[in-house]
């Protein structure tokens, strides 16, 4: 029979975590290996392999040892390590299912501290091709190791933001670079040969008069420029050779000096523009100071008008009461004389009717009396009229004079009014003139 070793004996003692006395086993182990010790104290080194591993069946079989040569602290296993009840149940036999370090072992010897085991739920994962479920043991580190865990999370979720970012950003460079290029597409950043030898063609053939060019014409170049960097290296060649048989100068150097006259021409066009709104504006002040003037004049030329209307107003009442006066007199006069007339006409036919035919002659007189009785009531009114009616009528010819003369008056008064106002819109519309053209030149 095998002589049991030090690795065997840990492992039946490992293999019976669930033993009740796995705490006494432990001890006794520990009283073993210290007594093993002792007996080889003289023995500085340990003849341990570094590393070593073996694959029995489905179980994994690890050995692991550390050098005594070296100066590193013994790993911490205060832990807990989780296995699978159903697997070491098929695996009791086995020896050597496990091997812990000796070193780290008797490290929690010396340290009076001895493993804590405990159970741990096991995670079942399939495996693809249908093969027996394999299971996994999984360790459960105590809090001392825990800082250094969480760390190493954090540190890996650090990584993966840091990875991501940059995919992120190189994902976008792409997307920006693909739509760039899309943009070329439609805005024409692509031509084809045909389209740059049409540019090449209008090129030459603009150069081809340019000695008899004006110097506005000439500028005309400058609409070229954009056509002329779509041109091949050779074609541009081509084109500043022509330039210079016919002009003395490339291209390049006539777009520059155009460039530069068009800029000169824009600083003085802007001085020009500034000193025309100069012009401008005092015109405007000047027009705006006609037009209150203006409005002044009209303001005096109604109160004329008013005035001539006042008058006018008053004659045409003088005219209409010396009418009506007149008018009253001449009615008088008139009935006097109609009654005058009656008495006249009846009395000479009393004188002439027969004395014989009384009754005639009675009738006759009857209206002769009539007649003088009217007359002598108007007598008074009639001699008034008579002789009132010429100083009436005189005050109708002047008030009819004045009725006239203050027509004459408002109408001029109206017209002045009238001149006035054509000048305030003449005004007017030559102060919205000037300041559209002075909008324009903004």
């Amino acid at each position: 029979m095998r002589k049991e070793t030090e690795q065997d004996e840990i492992s039946r003692i490992l293999d019976s975590y669930e033993d009740e006395t796995l705490k006494q086993k432990m001890d006794a182990f520990a009283e073993s290996k210290k007594s093993r010790v002792n007996r080889h104290e003289e023995k500085k080194e340990a003849e341990i392999p570094s590393f070593a591993s073996e694959q029995q069946g489905d179980t994994r079989i690890v050995l692991g040892a550390q050098d005594k040569k070296q100066d590193t602290q013994p790993v911490n296993l205060s832990g807990t390590m989780a296995f699978d009840p159903k697997q070491m149940d098929s695996q009791r036999s086995v020896s050597g299912t496990v091997v812990i370090d000796d070193d780290e072992i008797q490290s929690l010897l010396d340290d009076q501290k001895g493993p804590q085991l405990t159970r741990k739920k096991v995670v079942k994962e399939k495996v693809e091709d249908d093969e027996e479920d394999d299971f996994r043991l999984k360790k459960t580190v105590k809090s001392s190791q825990n800082g250094s865990s969480k760390k190493s999370k954090n540190n890996g979720k650090t990584i993966g933001v840091i990875v991501a970012s940059v995919l992120g950003v190189l994902l976008a460079i792409l997307l920006i670079f693909g739509v760039v290029k899309v943009v070329q597409n439609f805005t024409g950043g692509n031509i084809s040969s045909e389209q740059q030898q049409e540019y090449y063609d209008e090129i030459i053939n603009w150069v081809q008069d340019y000695n008899w060019y004006s110097d506005d014409e000439k500028m005309g170049i400058i609409d070229l420029e954009s056509k002329y960097n779509k041109l091949t290296k050779s074609q541009k060649e081509d084109v500043n050779k022509t330039f210079e048989e016919k002009t003395g100068k490339t291209f390049d150097e006539l777009l520059a000096s155009a460039i530069s006259k068009e800029k000169e021409n824009s600083k003085n066009n802007n001085t020009e523009t500034a000193q025309k709104k100069a012009d401008l504006k005092d015109k405007i002040n000047d027009l705006k100071s006609d037009l209150r003037s203006a409005k002044s004049d009209l303001d005096d030329a109604q109160n004329d008008l008013d005035d001539a209307t006042q008058s006018y107003n008053k004659a045409v009442s003088d005219v209409s009461k010396y009418e009506a006066e007149v008018n009253d007199y001449n009615n008088i006069i008139s009935t006097y004389q109609s009654y005058e007339n009656t008495y006249n006409t009846r009395y000479t036919d009393y004188l002439n009717t027969d004395y014989a035919d009384q009754e005639t002659r009675d009738a006759i007189w009857k209206d002769v009396e009539a007649a003088k009785a009217n007359m002598d009531s108007l007598q008074s009114d009639y001699n008034n009229a008579t002789t009132s009616l010429s100083g009436a009528q005189a005050n109708l010819n002047n008030a009819t004079t004045n009725m006239n003369n203050a027509k004459a008056d408002m109408d001029a008064a109206q017209q002045e009014v009238n001149n006035c106002q054509s000048v305030i819109d003449e005004i007017k519309s030559k102060i919205e003139l000037y300041q559209q053209q002075y909008n324009d030149l903004d």
